[in-house]
């Protein structure tokens, strides 16, 4: 397609072409080496010829124009039969009557738009090229085992499974036990109460104090009192979400992404790349922080989790014990004679993020 020039232009013999988007694509709209180009005319061209203006050109030594004059800057002009003209800045204005910054304008619209298209092509030829490995992901081994280490806990240890979900609906999700704790102000204020004269009491020398209530403290029971101790943070929460399955939400994030490449692909005549390339940044990175539950839930079954699980489940009524086991626990009494083993599955290793981090640091260019 091609447009005349407005009315500010002397010539009426040159338009404007206007690149469809594909072939804006494939132009070239700037040339630093133009007496190169094929198809170039060293004659001017002729009164009537109807001219196309294709490019601007900015040598780094000056160029003869279709006049002989020489030029390092100026406009590729071509005709119906192909044939390239060199037109000179001067030249263009005198020969022409060229407004030279119309000109460059309309180029540098061009070039805008040709910048963009190609930033779309590469955005959605990155996630095309990562989209295989991405779907993947769900089915990964170390997800696949989180998954149906989650089922285990529920339907092996129910009772189990449902004190950690009070665990974690308590403030900061920590463990804690209660334990006996000698009372030491309280058998001291009971020695106190024990003398039947507190003024006699008062008369004694401080050694007949001491003694009076040393003498009393081997009559009398110690006092305790039940403190809460704190066990340290519950891990492996991920474990016990009601958020659904792992693979099942790395599914979900994962599939919005080929709708936004095929978007990018389609060459809209306006699309927010950087809206677009910051969503997908986005589900990017909820799907590194989906992967890195794998790494919560191994975190489970470290040794110092697991006797904190034993410490806590011990401290509390539950109706069951829960004793550490190599890679693991083990859960007696859920029902009559049972017994339960949570072990940590060998799959069970946080996946390798190094491609999704250069996935997103590939993304943050392009913002």
């Amino acid at each position: 397609m091609a447009s005349t020039l407005d009315n500010r232009h002397k010539s009426k013999r040159l338009v404007v072409e206007k690149l469809s988007d594909e072939e804006l694509l494939k132009a070239i709209l700037h040339t630093t080496d133009p007496s190169t180009m094929p198809g170039r005319v060293e004659t001017p061209p002729a009164e009537d010829a109807e001219l196309i203006f294709e490019m601007t050109y900015d040598a780094p030594e000056v160029v003869d124009c279709v006049w002989g004059h020489k030029h390092k800057r100026g406009l590729v002009l071509k005709d119906a039969n192909g044939n390239r003209y060199l037109i000179g800045h001067d030249c263009g204005q005198n020969k022409f009557g060229l407004d030279w910054q119309y000109m460059e304008s309309q180029r540098e619209a061009q070039k805008k738009r040709q910048d963009y298209l190609l930033s779309l092509r590469s955005f959605a030829a990155l996630l095309t090229s990562e989209m295989p490995w991405l779907q993947s992901l769900p089915q990964h081994p170390a997800v696949q085992a989180h998954d149906e280490l989650r089922k285990a806990i529920r339907n092996k240890s129910p009772k189990f499974f449902e004190d950690l979900i009070k665990v974690q609906a308590g403030e900061a999700a920590r463990l804690s036990k209660v334990v006996a704790e000698r009372d030491f102000k309280a058998e001291e204020a009971r020695r106190e109460r024990a003398d039947q004269d507190p003024s006699n009491y008062r008369k004694m020398s401080k050694q007949s104090q001491a003694e009076h209530r040393q003498d009393y403290a081997k009559r009398k029971d110690p006092i305790y009192r039940n403190v809460r101790r704190d066990l340290g943070p519950m891990l492996g929460l991920s474990l016990i979400s009601r958020l659904g399955p792992l693979s099942g939400r790395l599914a979900s994030h994962v599939s919005r992404l080929p709708g936004i490449a095929s978007t990018a692909l389609t060459l809209p005549a306006a699309i927010d790349l950087k809206a677009q390339t910051r969503i997908t940044r986005t589900l990017v990175q909820e799907t590194q922080t989906l992967l890195e539950e794998v790494d919560d839930a191994a975190s489970f079954f470290s040794p110092e989790h697991c006797q904190a699980i034993s410490e806590w489940s011990a401290s509390r009524d539950a109706g069951y014990s829960i004793e550490p086991i190599a890679r693991g626990l083990r859960i007696r009494g859920e029902t009559a004679g049972s017994s339960t083993d949570l072990v940590k599955p060998l799959e069970l290793q946080k996946p390798d993020l190094t491609r999704l981090l250069s996935l997103l640091a590939r993304l943050a260019g392009k913002t």
